[in-house]
């Protein structure tokens, strides 16, 4: 099951032709490779231009805890990084398959509504 983002709107900020969103989600379900689609609408938008993600610790039982969030503006989804295979040197990997657990991450989403 992909991971279903629930988005609260904590506030609406508007910067010239901009609306800037700043959104706390609660993601659950299963990472799948290439990310998870991000519907504009969902949060209030007709069109994300970019987003940024702020790290948020509260993660339930075998999420994985040091997690990078990115968004791929040409594919319109949610990037999850996490951290390589042990020995290797810091690097950081597509979180392919791991399983999410009510894992919240806030973030800034730029657009137009």
């Amino acid at each position: 099951m992909a991971v279903t983002y629930t988005a609260t709107i904590n506030r609406v900020h508007v910067v010239g032709d901009q609306k800037v969103m700043d959104v706390s989600f609660s993601a659950n379900g299963s990472y799948a490779t290439g990310g998870d689609t991000l519907a504009p609408a969902s949060v209030g938008l007709d069109v994300i231009d970019f987003i940024v993600f702020t790290p948020d610790s509260s993660a339930g039982a075998g999420t994985p805890s040091a997690v990078v969030w990115s968004w791929n503006s040409s594919t319109g989804k949610i990037m999850m990084y996490v951290q390589g295979t042990a020995g290797a040197t810091n690097t950081m990997i597509e979180a392919n398959g791991a399983t999410i657990t009510t894992m919240g991450v806030r973030c800034l989403i730029y657009g137009v509504a």
